[in-house]
């Protein structure tokens, strides 16, 4: 499942590179200039995850002089959680640190600054915020449409082709992946 996740979330990172609106690079493989770092004054220790608040510290300072840039075409290698338990506990730190993360840097969102892009304060921090609380709503929302699809729509037909969409997605990014040779491709896509 987190092979999936990053294909995809690495296909949105494109996007956000190449509008200008990146807002955070994940530890690994990250990089940045010296000069920049010791601009912002390297890690905070007020959030939990270093890495967002570094990205956003950076970004803070301007996008439009200071552009964070997903590269495409750097190896790096990180292992998942070996456990339910393990991932769960990862997650849950991931989502505090980037709530923690957006609050502290809230002036950015909807900024007329001319050092941000329109794109990183007029989207991409309102579309994190609305991401942050949609995942809070997410339980709720879940066991409402199971309701109302138990209730009116009768059977398991809604189900499965939702399953067939979000399979047909992640279909579409796995054959797209240029890190994936056929066989690759033909693996992961038995996978999804």
């Amino acid at each position: 499942l987190q092979k999936f996740e990053h294909m995809i979330a690495y296909r949105s990172k494109k996007f956000f590179t190449a509008s200008n609106c990146e807002m955070v690079i994940g530890g690994v493989a990250s990089t940045y200039r010296r000069d920049i770092l010791e601009k912002v004054g390297y890690y905070d220790t007020d959030t939990i995850t270093e890495d967002i608040g570094l990205s956003m510290k950076v970004a803070a300072l301007g996008n439009k002089d200071n552009k964070l840039v997903y590269a495409a075409d750097v190896a790096a290698m990180t292992e998942g959680v070996p456990t339910f338990n393990m991932l769960l506990t990862q997650r849950y730190r991931w989502k505090l640190g980037m709530i923690q993360n957006l609050l502290k840097y809230r002036q950015m969102m909807f900024s007329k600054d001319k050092n941000y892009s329109k794109m990183l304060t007029w989207y991409r921090y309102p579309m994190a915020y609305l991401g942050e609380l949609l995942i809070l709503l997410e339980p709720i929302a879940l066991a409402y449409i199971i309701y109302i699809s138990a209730k009116y729509i009768g059977g398991p037909l809604l189900f499965i082709g939702a399953y067939t969409t979000i399979t047909l997605y992640v279909l579409i990014v796995v054959w797209h992946d240029e890190h994936l040779d056929l066989r690759g491709r033909i693996k992961t896509s038995m996978l999804a």
